[in-house]
């Protein structure tokens, strides 16, 4: 776990946006545990090989693909918001109230989107923020054109902020982190 979290420490440290900037800094105080546990795979991570493969891939796609039977692709939350485990994607929490690693101030994890899936709008009251890690998608912000954005680009979500993704023919692997309220019973989506 430890190379794990070192590489999401120093992909979020090396930005300039504030919300990874407040993720690298709560990550030192996170204790390191070891992966023990294997979980049963998602049928979306058939695809996610493939992000091996993919133009501009960060080093760290290998990593995540090393250990994704030890990740938790799923199990977002207790009680997961309707919606938010749609067909074609998938999230795992390794940092946060129901992560691998526990912890009630942020939330931390990795996200997989298969090839020709549309996440909706969707909006929450956690500020937000994804590293692509590969693959080049479509995001949307507020009602706004869909916009490219390629491996080793941060994607910073407000509070609230009304945002949607769109994969074309490569799939996409992200890092996510939330921070401020954290909960789930605000997350909307259309």
């Amino acid at each position: 776990m430890h190379f794990l979290l070192s590489s999401i420490l120093e992909i979020f440290r090396s930005t300039e946006n504030s919300v990874a900037q407040r993720l690298a800094e709560k990550l030192p105080h996170v204790p390191d545990h070891a992966f023990t546990e294997r979980y049963a795979p998602e049928p979306v991570l058939k695809h996610l090989s493939a992000t091996l493969l993919l133009p501009g891939a960060h080093s760290f796609t290998a990593d995540i693909n090393a250990v994704a039977d030890h990740l938790p692709w799923g199990r977002l939350a207790a009680h997961p918001p309707p919606g938010i485990m749609g067909t074609g994607r998938t999230f795992c929490q390794i940092i946060g109230p129901e992560g691998l690693i526990k912890d009630d101030s942020f939330r931390m994890g990795v996200y997989f989107q298969a090839p020709d899936v549309f996440y909706p709008s969707h909006w929450h009251n956690a500020e937000e923020v994804y590293f692509v890690l590969s693959g080049t998608a479509l995001w949307q912000k507020d009602k706004g054109r869909f916009a490219e954005q390629s491996p080793q680009t941060l994607v910073h979500h407000k509070s609230c902020q009304p945002h949607a993704m769109r994969t074309q023919k490569e799939p996409l692997l992200a890092l996510w982190g939330w921070v401020g309220d954290i909960g789930f019973e605000s997350y909307g989506i259309e």
